[in-house]
């Protein structure tokens, strides 16, 4: 495989980059922080697209290469297969769209699977490499050339699928997990919820629970048939006691509303009572102006009788004394004075008749209200004295009940019924009924319950029969999952035996060339752990030599896990991995690159010209590229 152009919009720190890549060594000097990772990253990403999950990271992928400033996260890559068969990818990250084409421009995304975590499957369906395996072998970063333990693994089992069953996705692990998983999910355990064995178990405890408690019910269904006899006599027995009550209490209501109706009549007498008052208030005053003005008259009779006799002196003085001036208009004063008086006794006597007339009609009409007031009170008094002799006999005949009667047994010792504990007794009658009502349901439905129990007993032993049958089928799929699951370990543990040799023959070739023959024999352990045996025949763990010894050493193990694993002959990607290389281990690794990888684009990413300048001295053709 071999990838020809690629082109970046818009991803992390770069915009608007297209590059060419050629066949054999491609070279990217560029100093740190300039991109050389977010273009690996690009490469990957446009195969197998950009995660969102941070899966332990702080951020995810998508946030780190979101770009910084293009607005466009998308980018296009060309690539051809060893088959010749070229494809273009074009992938929008923000809109995990992603589109691929085959040499004519025809869009054949839909020709390939799609997983909805991970999206189009073509990649993988075309080199049979899934991202992790690419990043594990194909992108080599500097300080990553040493795999971890489970890289190790990954790696290995790849390989060891590949050897073993011609396809490097048949693994023993998925297997091993599909066997396990298949015991779980058919079989259960006693760790498992809700797995056949536990369905089982609990059908079965279900099943002894129901046959027990068929037993139980067949001795308490007699029992059950006298509560709902007690039930029912307690309902009959507390519903006579409340239509009692309730009638003592209607009955007792009854008067309390005639006696409430005799409120309007006592109301009409108040009022009558507080006019009769008002009137009589009237009178009093009518009475007291009466008696001003009788005083005020006899007053005004007093001065007038006084008036005429001294007038009648007057002239007769003046007819036998002589016309005196002075007589004469002294008697003209007094007379004036005399008819002033007339004048105010007229007046003073016409007042006191309106007075009497006012007075006479005041007391018809206080007359009135008070033969009313009278009635009134007759009344109310006649109807207070029949509703307390009608109360009086109702309580009596209460009373009777209460000590004599059905009721007795509800007294609890207290001799006299009242009004308060009637309705108390009748909330009490009816929340026991109420009660009592919803326990003989209680007891039909599960006497309804237990009979149909004890018909069912057939059905239940019948169902015990066939959970028996089906739980011996289980046991016996269990015993044969467990049977290949020992067969596949024994297997695979022969198999690990005879897997070491060739690879680590091969590993020890390739370290042997790059080395130019300082090491030539790796031990691959069961532990998968390399060990190194030097030419003094000494056997030691690659983690004792120089960091730049053990890059080689796993470098060449990468090597030959990619020609193990993979069938195409795929890019290899080395990102400053040279860093603790000296010139003369430089120099042999890109001989044997360039030697034994013809067929292989590699791309070099460094942030110095060490190895351009080798590469010139060796006078190796390599592309130059840039961001």
């Amino acid at each position: 495989m071999k990838i020809n152009n690629i082109q970046i919009n818009g991803f992390g720190n770069l915009e608007n980059k297209e590059i060419k890549l050629e066949k054999g060594i491609n070279l990217m000097n560029e100093k740190n922080e300039k991109g050389k990772s977010t273009f690996i990253k690009f490469i990957s990403g446009m195969f197998y697209g950009i995660s969102k999950n941070k899966n332990g990271k702080s951020i995810s992928d998508y946030e780190k290469y979101t770009p910084w400033n293009a607005k466009d996260f998308s980018g296009r890559l060309e690539y051809e297969l060893d088959d010749k068969s070229k494809f273009i990818i074009f992938r929008d990250f923000n809109k995990k769209k992603m589109q691929i084409m085959n040499e004519k421009g025809q869009d054949i995304s839909g020709e390939y699977d799609v997983d909805k975590t991970s999206g189009s499957k073509f990649f993988y369906e075309q080199t049979k490499m899934d991202e992790e395996l690419f990043e594990n072998t194909l992108m080599i970063k500097q300080g990553e050339t040493k795999l971890d333990s489970k890289q190790q693994n990954i790696l290995i089992q790849k390989i060891t699928n590949l050897v073993s069953t011609g396809n490097d996705n048949i693994s023993y692990q998925k297997a091993k997990e599909k066997i396990n998983k298949k015991l779980v999910e058919e079989i259960g355990s006693e760790r498992t919820t809700n797995r056949p064995i536990n369905i089982l178990n609990d059908k079965i405890k279900e099943v002894d629970k129901k046959t027990n408690k068929i037993k139980e019910y067949k001795n308490t269904l007699e029992e059950n048939e006298k509560n709902k006899k007690r039930i029912e006599k307690e309902i009959e027995e507390n519903t006579k006691k409340l239509e009692i009550y309730k009638s003592m209490k209607l009955k007792l209501d009854s008067l309390e509303d005639e006696r409430e109706k005799l409120k309007v009549n006592i109301d009409m007498k108040n009022e009558q009572k507080k006019e009769l008052e008002i009137l009589n208030n009237q009178l009093r005053e009518i009475l007291k102006e009466e008696n001003k003005i009788s005083k005020k008259k006899n007053k005004s009779m007093f001065f007038l009788c006084l008036f005429l006799i001294i007038v009648g002196i007057m002239f007769f003085f003046i007819n036998y004394l002589g016309k005196n001036i002075i007589l004469i208009v002294g008697a003209l004063i007094i007379a004036i004075g005399a008819i002033t008086t007339i004048y105010d006794f007229i007046k003073k006597n016409m007042d006191k008749k309106k007075i009497v007339k006012s007075k006479e009609d005041l007391m018809v009409k206080i007359n009135t209200i008070r033969e009313t007031v009278d009635k009134l009170s007759n009344e109310i008094k006649s109807k207070e004295q029949k509703i307390d002799v009608q109360k009086q006999i109702e309580m009596e005949n209460m009373q009777r009940e209460y000590t004599t009667g059905i009721l007795k047994e509800d007294s609890n010792g207290v001799l006299n019924i009242s009004y308060d504990r009637i309705v108390m007794e009748i909330c009490e009658k009816e929340d026991k009924i109420s009660e009592a009502k919803i326990n003989l349901n209680t007891v039909n439905f599960e006497k309804n319950r237990i009979e149909k129990e004890i018909k069912n007993i057939g059905d239940i032993e019948k169902e015990r029969k066939e959970i028996d049958e089906k739980r011996k089928e289980i046991e016996s799929l269990e015993k044969s999952i467990k049977l290949a699951q020992m067969c596949l370990e024994d297997a695979y543990e022969k198999f690990k035996e005879n897997l070491g040799p060739n690879l680590k023959n091969n590993i020890s070739n390739t370290v042997e060339k790059i080395s130019s023959g300082k090491y030539n024999n790796i031990y691959l352990n069961d532990k998968n752990e390399l060990l190194l045996e030097l030419k003094n025949g000494q056997v030691i763990p690659v983690d004792r030599l120089s960091m730049g010894t053990i890059d080689q050493i796993f470098l060449a193990l990468r090597f030959n896990i990619l020609k193990e694993t993979i069938k195409e002959n795929m890019p290899i990607i080395l990102d400053e991995v040279f860093a603790y290389y000296d010139d003369e281990r430089l120099e042999n690794v890109l001989k044997f690159l360039n030697r034994e990888y013809k067929d292989n684009q590699i791309i070099i990413l460094s942030c110095s010209n060490r190895e351009k300048d080798i590469l010139n001295k060796l006078k190796i053709e390599y592309n130059q590229i840039k961001i």
